[in-house]
């Protein structure tokens, strides 16, 4: 974990991390970290041999019991997340970001 106090920015870069029989890997970087709306970019891969394992340690009702029925509950998902945040206009990410960095406030341009 990387802590950028002037840029107000904490990345962990080569996550990895199991437990439950699920691995999940990637990358979160937070900006803005001391503001009441930080932003979030995450690119995380999840995959897992219990859905319905995860889901009745997170909520425990019905949908862990539904999933629990199936014959196949292995999972593999990858999840991508740049957050809108204000005065960037509405894009969810800048087009010339750099890859694993942030712009400080807004879009260029």
């Amino acid at each position: 974990m990387e802590i950028n106090l002037p840029q107000d920015t904490v990345s962990v870069k080569n996550l990895k991390a199991s437990g439950l029989g699920t691995d999940v890997a990637g990358t979160i970087l937070l900006g803005n970290v001391g503001t009441a709306m930080p932003r979030v970019d995450m690119d995380l891969d999840v995959a897992g041999k219990d859905l319905a394992l995860l889901f009745k340690v997170i909520e425990g009702g019905a949908l862990s019991s539904q999933l629990a029925n199936l014959s196949d509950r292995s999972f593999d998902l990858t999840a991508k997340c740049w957050q809108i945040w204000p005065g960037n206009s509405g894009h969810s990410r800048c087009p010339d970001e750099p890859a694993g960095g942030f712009h400080q406030g807004r879009c260029p341009g």
